[in-house]
């Protein structure tokens, strides 16, 4: 049987913890290397490379494919070491790892790749803005003080748009895309779709998907004053699916 790696990404606070939460309590190493949003702390990412306008996408999957390769065999290394886990797969939470997804793809092909997508009006509000900070410069979006909220949605809508495309080009039905209202609010069946996407037996711990539930922050842009955001980039929520 072929090894499954299985990478799990989003923009940084839409929810990717939940989908990686549920994969471990399924059988499924994630590391053992985890902040307590379970990413992995291992991970070797060098943007720089990804973001190198002089390279071509051949010479950037040769320059990351040595430090991916020894990544992933580390972690079967500390998988293997443990017990109870799925000894044919490796998952990996990453929120920024969509960025990665041209070159990924070439260096694993067996590599599945769940995208998890959160309404864009509330991350705007997330006061996890790592990614606009350390990516946006890939987007042309340089904010100026004072204008994190306006440029957090056009990252939001650059990088979703970005994870689709690069996801549907390099992976094809190797791509799944959750949207964590959607799994908040059908736990169960939602779960269970991830895992059957997956090709993942369901654990008899039923608990998996029990403590799933939208949280506080659950449309918190309705209480927010949309009057510095751009109407156009409002407007644009609606091809991801979602509403004001």
């Amino acid at each position: 049987m072929q090894e499954k790696v299985i990478i799990i990404g989003g923009v940084g606070g839409s929810g990717t913890r939940v989908v990686a939460h549920l994969l471990k309590e399924n059988g499924i190493f994630i590391g053992d290397n985890l902040n307590n949003s379970l990413d992995n702390l291992d991970w070797p990412g060098i943007p720089s490379i990804v973001k190198n306008l002089e390279l071509t996408q051949t010479q950037k999957t040769d320059a990351l494919r040595p430090v991916f390769n020894d990544f992933i065999k580390n972690q079967r290394i500390s998988r293997d070491s443990l017990t109870g886990f799925n000894k044919y797969t490796v998952a990996v939470k990453v929120p920024g790892s969509f960025h990665y997804l041209p070159f990924l793809s070439n260096i694993f092909d067996n590599m599945i790749y769940i995208h998890v997508i959160r309404h864009g009006l509330d991350m705007v509000f997330s006061n996890n803005k790592n990614q606009l900070k350390n990516w946006g410069d890939r987007f042309n979006l340089m904010p100026d003080e004072g204008e994190e909220e306006c440029y957090q949605l056009k990252y939001w809508i650059a990088a979703n748009a970005l994870a689709n495309k690069d996801g549907a080009k390099f992976l094809g039905d190797r791509f799944y895309q959750v949207k964590y209202e959607d799994l908040c609010l059908n736990p169960k069946m939602k779960s269970q779709e991830i895992l059957d996407f997956l090709k993942i037996n369901q654990s008899s711990n039923s608990s998996s998907y029990d403590n799933i539930s939208l949280p506080l922050s659950f449309q918190r842009y309705k209480e927010r004053s949309l009057s510095n955001l751009d109407p156009h980039d409002i407007q644009k929520l609606a091809s991801f699916g979602y509403t004001v």
